[in-house]
């Protein structure tokens, strides 16, 4: 039934006059709206280059943002606001509008503001080829995005993430609003961040807790001697996490807290594997441990856009065992690996000036962008 109402939708979506005054915002395949597009949305109304401009954020679950009037896409309102749209936000593809037959690059301007700086290899896809503009952090994330997503290079614009921006001004804040929400005490503990990417196919124990020789006491112990707590962050894609909490260690899903610049803010160390949130976390300047159990494997499938051991701004373990120590020398050294982290931060961001969610405005109301 919905293909095809979405054929009527691209049928009437031809035929539909363009107003340049409204403008939406989607992301994240309606899951909700998050990371760049909220940083923008957020912003919005106190920037003096939208005035005059109709706003609207696409939800399908009622989110609210203050200064723009929120529809669902579903609705007969939403489906006429769609159709009239010069201009659409979005962090990803097709799904960010709902209807997929209105993600059309000669129909309405797409501004795709992007979710991560990617160490996997992506694309391409067939939804770039109706994109009118993506941005990137860096000179060298444009140069990977235009090659994985077979994406012209001058239409790739180097803002930096609106995302930082928040990670730069407001760190107390974030840190406060991660306590609160997550309902626990700050009383001088430390804690780390685990984040795994997604992986498709399980057949490798590549998760922390699958590791052959890995032993939630050991973990409490661990924890305990360096006071300190692990917070599990899974993907947005693994819907259900199987890591146990533990007296010190909570899982906390997407579901749970959508936003997960609070959590990078709480966080006195990172450990991760080949996500994005390498290069965001940089932002702080703090340890970054790596776990990497299956980086052979994942050289091949789905492949990584740069030497590993190379840009990875810390040290890397392959197994529990050496994870350990790293994890305590992390909380007792964070100075250690300083300099690779600012060299890194160097290539991977253009901005620290707290100014790419401004410069993300000024793109989308540049109709010469089209």
């Amino acid at each position: 039934m919905k293909k095809f109402f979405e054929r009527i939708l691209a049928i009437l979506d031809f035929f539909t006059p363009k107003d340049k005054k409204i403008i939406v915002f989607g992301g994240n395949e309606m899951r909700g709206i998050n990371g760049n597009v909220a940083a923008v949305v957020k912003a919005w109304p106190n920037n003096p280059k939208t005035k005059g401009l109709n706003a609207f954020t696409l939800s399908t679950i009622n989110e609210r943002f203050s200064g723009l009037e929120t529809i669902d896409p579903r609705s007969i309102k939403g489906i006429f606001t769609l159709l009239r749209a010069h201009t659409a936000v979005v962090s990803h593809v097709y799904g960010d509008l709902y209807w997929h037959s209105l993600y059309n690059g000669k129909r309405r301007r797409i501004i795709n503001l992007w979710h991560g700086t990617p160490l996997k290899r992506i694309g391409p896809w067939k939804g770039w080829g109706k994109t009118n503009a993506l941005i990137a952090a860096s000179k060298i994330e444009r140069l990977s995005l235009s090659a994985c997503l077979e994406f012209p290079l001058e239409k790739i614009f180097v803002t930096g993430f609106p995302r930082t921006d928040q990670l730069i001004r407001g760190q107390k804040k974030l840190k406060k609003e991660a306590i609160e929400k997550l309902s626990l005490r700050d009383g001088g503990q430390k804690w780390i961040l685990y984040i795994p990417t997604y992986r498709k196919s399980n057949r490798l124990p590549h998760y922390l807790h699958r590791m052959p020789d890995f032993s939630y006491k050991e973990l409490e112990n661990i924890l305990k001697k360096i006071n300190a707590y692990l917070i599990v962050r899974p993907h947005v894609n693994d819907i259900f996490s199987d890591f146990e909490n533990q007296d010190r260690v909570i899982t906390v899903s997407f579901t749970v807290l959508p936003e997960v610049e609070p959590l990078y803010a709480m966080a006195d160390v990172l450990i991760t594997d080949y996500s994005s949130s390498i290069f965001e976390y940089l932002t702080f300047d703090r340890p970054i441990v790596g776990f990497a159990p299956d980086l052979e494997e994942y050289r091949k499938i789905p492949g990584l856009l740069y030497d590993y051991e190379t840009i990875f701004p810390g040290p890397i373990a392959k197994n529990w065992k050496g994870l350990k120590s790293l994890i305590i020398k992390a909380i007792q050294e964070p100075k250690k690996y300083k300099t690779l982290r600012e060299s890194q931060f160097k290539l991977f961001h253009k901005f620290k000036d707290g100014n790419s969610t401004k410069r993300c405005i000024d793109l989308i109301c540049d109709f010469s962008i089209n």
